[in-house]
């Protein structure tokens, strides 16, 4: 659902620039985004944080807690990543100038920027609030909810940022058939057969 990395992008071995043809490893470190921290959301979602088991309380509670930030943090680096360095997106942000692979930002692309940079907000939060209730007990009832909607609105920004992705890829960008696709297709490889 998400485009070729522009910088890893060679224009002659990979016209159409397809994830197909993409260096081995961007395709692993994608296969990994796709695949890990929902192992580890998987594994919070069993282990309950606290139960009434005696002497496992510590180990699952570290479960909980290991597994849930790092399976987030993995999602949102990845998201940067993907938009900062695969796509130029901060770069051409607040500019129509086109990025060199794939011409200027949508408004999908701006959008998917602006609900990155408020889900790194949301997870610092929590994180923040999170570090500061290990050292101190909590007596404040403001303090737990900061926490709590830090942390759901950052899951459900960092969840929608691959939705609006497929969204862009199946719904926006898809407005040509296939035989036209096919006529760009075959005059993006002539025009550069032509340029060597």
């Amino acid at each position: 659902i998400y485009r070729a990395w522009a910088p890893l992008v060679d224009p002659f071995n990979n016209p159409l620039a397809s994830q197909i043809f993409q260096p081995g490893i961007e395709r692993k470190l994608k296969t990994a985004w796709a695949t890990f921290p929902f192992i580890g959301f998987i594994l919070t979602a069993m282990v309950p944080s606290l139960s009434r088991v005696h002497g496992y309380d510590k180990v699952l509670t570290g479960v909980h807690n290991v597994c849930a930030p790092l399976s987030m943090l993995h999602i949102m680096v990845m998201e940067t990543v993907q938009l900062g360095y695969g796509e130029n997106a901060f770069q051409y942000l607040f500019t129509i100038a086109p990025s060199p692979i794939y011409g200027p930002l949508t408004m999908i692309q701006r959008l998917r920027v602006v609900i990155l940079l408020e889900a790194w907000i949301a997870g610092l939060t929590f994180v923040t609030v999170q570090g500061i209730l290990a050292f101190v007990p909590n007596r404040r009832y403001w303090l737990a909810l900061l926490s709590y909607y830090g942390e759901v609105i950052g899951l459900i920004l960092a969840f929608s940022l691959p939705a609006i992705a497929g969204f862009e890829l199946g719904w926006v960008t898809d407005n040509d058939s296939v035989e036209q696709d096919a006529r760009n297709i075959g005059a993006q490889i002539l025009a550069m057969h032509q340029q060597r």
